[in-house]
């Protein structure tokens, strides 16, 4: 283990476990938990790269174990097209948009979303009388691609166009889940070409396996007890967080 890690690797690992248990119940939310957190500890540029490796197995395990639940329709006909024509933009115009506060602005608008939706749950209007059309649902999932490229994280958009699918809770995770390894497949060969991802990183990663299983462990216990109004309502204040966690 490098020793930077010998006296952080605790803290690292607990926090592992509650991202990867956040993610494994939702399916999202658990890379901004990780790096948000973990970037009071550990430089953002080194620990991405260990989350997208810790990220891509949680996610193949959703895969595996829950596939009969993946909207296969959804992720390949509307969702992945969408973002991934986001995600060509968002790496062709990041060069130009430095020194725009972008990271505030989604973080604003992602707090006004997720606002909106809880107050009108707690009206009792668990789903919305409007749903999505492919291209509006198109056009937040591009914006989630391109916010993907360009700050590393499209999951709060990609959710929220999801919203008004009426989707399962087993449906909507399983799908996203696999969403996100489609993209981790593109992002780890980057990382390595880049020297991001070493073999330095790879030992941490593999110290840090054990706490992947136990978060995804919890989340599977979580996601089993927590029905569909409290599943929506502990999505939508996670979004809030995730909100938050961009604009501080």
């Amino acid at each position: 283990m490098p020793e930077a890690w010998s006296g952080l690797i605790l803290i690292i690992a607990a926090i592992v476990v509650l991202a990867s248990a956040v993610e494994t119940f939702s399916g999202f939310a658990g890379t901004m938990i990780a790096i948000s957190l973990g970037a009071h500890f550990y430089p953002v540029d080194k620990l991405v790269p260990i989350w997208v490796v810790l990220n891509f197995f949680m996610n193949n395990y959703i895969l595996l174990r829950h596939r009969g639940h993946v909207s296969w329709a959804l992720l390949l006909k509307q969702a992945l097209p969408f973002m991934c024509a986001g995600v060509l933009l968002g790496l062709w115009i990041f060069p130009y948009l430095d020194g725009l506060p972008l990271k505030k602005i989604l973080g604003g608008l992602i707090i006004v979303f997720a606002g909106s939706q809880i107050m009108r749950i707690f009206r009792g209007n668990l789903t919305s009388s409007h749903i999505f059309s492919r291209w509006q649902a198109g056009l937040l999932q591009f914006l989630a691609g391109g916010c993907h490229a360009i700050y590393g994280t499209g999951g709060p958009l990609m959710v929220y166009s999801l919203s008004r699918s009426a989707l399962a809770k087993s449906v909507f995770r399983a799908t996203l889940c696999t969403l996100w390894a489609m993209v981790n497949v593109i992002l780890i060969p980057g990382f390595v070409l880049s020297g991001r991802l070493d073999s330095s990183s790879l030992k941490v990663t593999a110290w840090l396996l054990p706490s992947l299983s136990v978060g995804i462990f919890l989340g599977e216990i979580m996601h089993d007890r927590v029905n569909e109004r409290q599943f929506r309502l502990v999505v939508l204040f996670l979004l809030l967080i995730a909100g938050a966690t961009l604009i501080i």
